[in-house]
């Protein structure tokens, strides 16, 4: 079934395991943790422009790594969830909030028992923010507080995004 699917899907969905279920499992509501990768390249590159967002501009690492940790720490999401989401809470449990180097990419790697409707992306577009300096850490926390999505000034852009794993 695993090489079956593999065979007729397009090239960037992989199956890598297939196991049996309950014959009432859904395969969105059932998940226990979602994995999400955000891959930001701090160089041109041609080959991989689809899949990163290219930025030319100095950041601080260190002051992105301070604000995953606050959103870490952060349970409810309103701030970045798009408007008008159908959505009857905001709370989402973060287990991972990240940056890490890998190869030529700066990756920004977070983990949940749920994700909000463009919730990684603002997250990513502001944590960015507070890299190059058009935000604080004290404004980070305000945003989060205020629980308003208007506050967010940036939204990064879809083409890096990656759904890593997703555990049952």
């Amino acid at each position: 079934l695993k090489n079956s699917l593999n065979g007729i899907l397009k090239p960037n969905i992989r199956i890598k395991e297939v196991s049996r279920c309950a014959n009432d499992f859904h395969s969105r509501f059932d998940a226990k943790i979602r994995y999400y990768q955000y891959a930001i390249s701090l160089k041109p590159t041609a080959i991989n422009r689809a899949f990163a967002w290219q930025i030319f501009f100095p950041i601080d690492l260190d002051l992105m790594q301070e604000g995953a940790k606050i959103i870490f720490q952060t349970k409810d999401f309103k701030t970045f969830c798009k408007t008008k989401s159908d959505v009857k809470n905001h709370h989402c449990e973060v287990t991972e909030s990240h940056w890490f180097y890998r190869n030529e990419f700066l990756v920004y790697e977070i983990a949940a028992n749920r994700f909000l409707h463009g919730m990684v992306r603002a997250i990513v577009g502001t944590l960015v923010d507070l890299g190059r300096a058009q935000i604080d850490l004290k404004y980070l926390k305000k945003i989060i507080e205020k629980r308003d999505r208007t506050l967010v000034l940036n939204t990064a852009p879809a083409h890096g995004l990656c759904l890593e794993k997703i555990i049952y």
